[in-house]
């Protein structure tokens, strides 16, 4: 019998060769196995972005292609389409809204989401249900069509006003809707606990629904209350122990700019920490099948992600017409780009290139306006200070200048992603990048003002790459 001579003196038969041949390929068919099964798993995940279908983005149907496509680039497969009800001006953004997807044949998807603010009746829901339900942008899950919602209340009236009146009679019309909404917890508390979600599982919502939609918003992206961290996760695990689905929020900030009664409330999210925390939550605890990234365009509320540079320029607003006041969150349209991939892929994004993300009010804290109808911004809640909020991608340790009001403040940066707070001072705004004495990124932000009319806790953000990119917002 030959024997043959192996590296490292090793002596195997023919035999044994063919086994371990066999091993070989049953490895290498396992390795392919896997990945073809973590690919389809990356696959299903998704993530949508709540879009307030009064709000119209303006320039007709090339306002809702310029939409989807700034949401395409950040990998965004969708919005969830919420609207109050059902009269003409919903009925013609909607038409637009599938038109432009349609026309721009990319497979964006959209799934209804009826929101229980404004008592719409049941033939309105149901008409808005049906009349997109087969168009081949709207989105399915497991074959079935998907339906969303931001209800009031989690009391057995709401439950059964759903069921009966909205899903059997669906179901009656041959559509078996997966029904996966929002319900405020009885007592409508914001960011409830795990008890609570408990409590209310088993007294409502169990067999009722497929899944759960935690809206977020109002709290806090860390441990302590009001913490969105603690509630989305408990709300994660409530669901997923009972074997149903989930789908979880990531909140850019929160002003109820309008809530007078409520003090005008303002969460601090500290830019790209609150954005980070909240990303960290998901990928690592909360697993969910789902994001819905709130909001895309709730102006009134502070919460959106588009990236357009002045929504005034296409869209005015009726509350404030003035150029300026609703501020570009270019920054965290750019940034929510890295954590989505990384949620997708279930792997942290390679660094390939040099990124800074910013993110501020434009006015101090506590300056008085010098005519605001609605008043001051009495509920600040969390660490609120007058700080600029920097995040830096790198891919390797560099210098960070900050000249803000005319003071110039450094810091060294190591590689990776960095959050770096600094105070401001009134005045223009300039970020600077350096790498062994080299400028990589230079870029000016908007002035911080203290002469102004209104209160205006938005949020102006920006970013700059040491790639230049094509500007897709127009």
């Amino acid at each position: 019998m030959i024997m043959y001579n192996m590296p490292n003196s090793i002596i195997l038969y023919p035999c044994y060769l063919i086994r371990i041949s066999m091993n070989v390929r049953f490895i290498l068919t396992l390795f392919s196995l896997l990945s073809v099964i973590q690919i389809s798993n990356a696959q299903t995940k998704k993530v949508f972005a709540h879009y307030m279908v009064c709000n119209r983005p303006g320039r007709g149907i090339e306002g809702y292609k310029q939409d989807i496509r700034d949401a395409q680039a950040m990998g965004i497969d969708g919005f969830a389409l919420n609207s109050g009800d059902w009269s003409q001006n919903y009925k013609d953004n909607a038409k637009l809204i599938f038109q432009a997807a349609l026309e721009l044949g990319t497979d964006f998807k959209f799934f209804m989401s009826p929101d229980g603010c404004c008592g719409m009746p049941p033939n309105e829901i149901l008409e808005m249900f049906t009349t997109y339900v087969k168009h081949p942008n709207y989105f399915t899950y497991n074959n079935r069509p998907f339906l969303s919602g931001w209800l009031t209340g989690t009391k057995p009236q709401y439950r059964d006003f759903f069921k009966k009146v909205i899903l059997d009679t669906l179901k009656k019309q041959g559509y078996n809707v997966y029904f996966v909404p929002f319900m405020y917890p009885n007592g409508y508390p914001s960011t409830p606990g795990y008890d609570k979600y408990v409590e209310d599982y088993n007294d409502v919502w169990k067999g009722f629904m497929e899944g759960y939609f935690y809206f977020g918003g109002p709290g806090l992206p860390e441990y302590a209350p009001p913490s969105l961290l603690n509630s989305g996760e408990s709300c994660a695990k409530v669901f997923h122990d009972n074997k149903l689905t989930y789908m979880a929020p990531v909140t850019p900030y929160y002003w109820g700019e309008k809530q007078t009664g409520d003090g005008r409330r303002y969460f601090e999210f500290h830019g790209g920490e609150g954005i980070e925390n909240q990303w960290k939550s998901i990928i690592e605890k909360q697993k969910p099948e789902w994001i819905e990234l709130v909001t895309w365009n709730d102006w009134g509320e502070g919460t959106y992600f588009s990236p357009l540079d002045d929504i005034n320029k296409y869209w005015p607003y009726a509350g404030h017409k003035q150029l300026g006041f609703y501020k570009t969150h270019k920054g965290y349209a750019d940034l929510t780009k890295y954590y989505i991939t990384w949620y997708k892929s279930g792997i942290q994004p390679a660094i390939t290139e040099d990124n800074i993300y910013f993110f501020y009010r434009t006015q101090p804290k506590d300056t008085l306006a010098s005519k605001d109808p609605k008043g001051p911004v009495k509920k600040q809640i969390g660490d609120v200070k007058d700080e600029i909020f920097v995040t830096t991608i790198l891919k390797s340790k560099a210098e960070l200048k900050v000249i803000t009001g005319g003071v110039t403040k450094t810091y060294p940066v190591e590689a990776g992603v960095h959050h770096i707070r600094v105070p401001f001072n009134v005045g223009s705004q300039y970020f600077e990048i350096k790498r062994n004495g080299k400028q990589i990124i230079y870029v000016q932000g908007e002035d911080i003002v203290s002469d102004f009319i209104e209160y205006n806790f938005n949020l102006y953000s920006g970013s700059a790459s040491s790639v230049p990119k094509s500007k897709n917002t127009k």
